[in-house]
């Protein structure tokens, strides 16, 4: 495991490097890693794990197994030496889910499941969109499979981090510059919101491992500590009070959200994970997205599994599913129920040649990537513009405004070939799409094609008879044509 339980990389210096079965050239994830190694590479069928704030989640969706941290304070911590106690929970890991399921019903065999199966699934778009674009399409499986597992009349979706900044009073002061009218404004919140939980909860993980182990790291170790834990000794804990008020928040929330009978769908972590050896800012990057999505449960106390849901690009991808605390035999009966499912149409979508066909397109995603790809074009970063388009496009293939946007920036690169195929594409979508036949005579001029270029500026000035730039263009092409 990791030096203190203060990473999530599974490396630890005083032995050899922790190798990932699933995927050799990544890291395994941590603090846990070694017994999620253990289960990947069937040594064991199960393993122990403890998790404070995503010690057993995040090496359970890097290694491929099942992993579930279990609610905070239903199985006893005796003998496991704390990290932060009002975090720390004891977890486990499996490549079977009745295996999963039979440890949990030994561990916990004071909890009762009134309920057998969920009557709602929640899933978290705006968690989705931590995810690459082509790891967002292993969540069409998972729907697919709860569909057919619990019922399609189950599914319900929700923004859960509007939904935290609606809720938690205590989210108020780090809000408070964040405008609430419009769907950009609600997202920007959104994704506050749920960073300022992650934030809060990085404080209690830290003030309380210095109250549990500074004095005697500083006495054995004094100049050999290592970076990661010499960085969670200095962290503040001047909000700590206030970090608490979230936490109790978040338990309140998230019991009246979940209820008795309730699953909320998220991805286990950011995506793609870190390869070895990669850069610091990678790593960094990696995990203060995957810590964001992690915080959730370890603020609320809930009970999380980890899902394996094939691979993207060569390396596992997971999803989890959450429920509220104290329900985690309710969870993982759940979880029993749908792995077998998942495990059918990960085989179906595997052999399938139209993996596109399958994919949910995702609105919400590719707005904000196009939102992203107008800022680049506003700053006149167009190479930039192109790439957040392009994502656009990977989200959503049918809104005609991604394709002539991303032409406006090919234009703007002087690339009219891919300028002119990408506004015949959004006009192929929308005949009223002005933008682009205005965009598609301006890159068919500049190629030579005059007579398809006075075609495309007619057509514009139909649609809009007043428009200026259309009625220049056939002046100048007149000129061109006829002297």
């Amino acid at each position: 495991m990791d030096i203190m339980g203060c990473s999530l990389s599974g490396q630890n210096t005083h032995y050899e490097p922790l190798i990932n079965p699933a995927t050799t050239v990544h890291i395994p994830g941590g603090s846990s890693g070694g017994s999620a190694v253990a289960v990947s590479a069937g040594l064991v069928d199960f393993a122990l794990g403890t998790d404070t704030n995503g010690d057993v989640r995040l090496p359970a969706a890097l290694c491929e197994v099942l992993g579930i941290r279990s609610s905070h304070g239903f199985i006893p911590c005796t003998g496991v030496v704390p990290v932060a106690k009002s975090l720390d929970t004891v977890g486990w890991f499996a490549k079977d889910s009745k295996v999963l399921y039979k440890v949990g019903q030994v561990l916990l065999r004071s909890q009762v499941s009134e309920v057998n199966r969920p009557k709602r699934v929640l899933v978290a778009d705006d968690c989705f969109r931590f995810l690459s674009v082509s790891e967002n399409r292993c969540l069409s499986v998972a729907i697919n499979a709860i569909e057919k597992a619990y019922g399609r009349q189950t599914i319900s979706h929700i923004k859960l981090g509007e939904y935290f900044a609606s809720k938690m009073s205590g989210l108020k002061t780090s809000l408070v510059s964040f405008p609430v009218d419009g769907e950009k404004g609600k997202a920007e919140r959104g994704f506050t919101a749920l960073r300022s939980l992650s934030d809060a909860c990085r404080v209690l993980q830290c003030h309380q491992f210095k109250l549990n182990h500074e004095d005697w790291i500083h006495e054995s170790l004094a100049a050999n500590i290592p970076d990661h834990v010499k960085s969670t000794l200095e962290t503040s804990s001047e909000l700590v009070s206030e970090s608490l008020t979230l936490k109790n928040e978040a338990c309140s929330v998230m019991a009246e959200l979940l209820m008795n009978d309730t699953l909320l769908l998220i991805p286990t972590v950011a995506s793609p994970p870190p390869k070895l050896r990669s850069k610091s800012s990678i790593w960094a990057d990696f995990e203060e997205k995957s810590l964001t999505l992690l915080c959730v449960v370890s603020m609320s106390g809930c009970c999380q599994v980890s899902i394996p849901v094939g691979r993207i690009n060569g390396y596992p991808s997971a999803v989890s599913l959450i429920a509220k605390q104290g329900a985690d035999l309710f969870l993982l009966s759940g979880v029993d129920k749908l792995f077998p499912v998942l495990q059918k149409e990960l085989e179906t979508h595997a052999s399938s040649d139209h993996e596109d066909d399958q994919r949910i397109p995702m609105p919400e995603a590719a707005e904000a990537a196009k939102e992203k790809g107008n800022e680049a074009f506003r700053k006149k970063d167009f190479k930039s513009a192109i790439s957040s388009y392009s994502e656009a496009i990977e989200y959503d293939d049918g809104n005609a405004t991604y394709y002539s946007n991303r032409g406006a920036a090919y234009l703007a690169l002087s690339n009219f070939h891919s300028a002119e195929k990408d506004c015949t594409r959004a006009i192929d979508l929308d005949k009223k799409n002005v933008k682009a036949f205005l965009r598609r005579a301006t890159a068919r001029e500049s190629l030579g094609s005059y007579k398809e270029a006075d075609e495309d500026f007619r057509q514009a000035l139909v649609l809009e008879p007043t428009n200026k730039v259309a009625a220049d263009g056939l002046r100048r092409l007149k000129k061109l044509l006829f002297g």
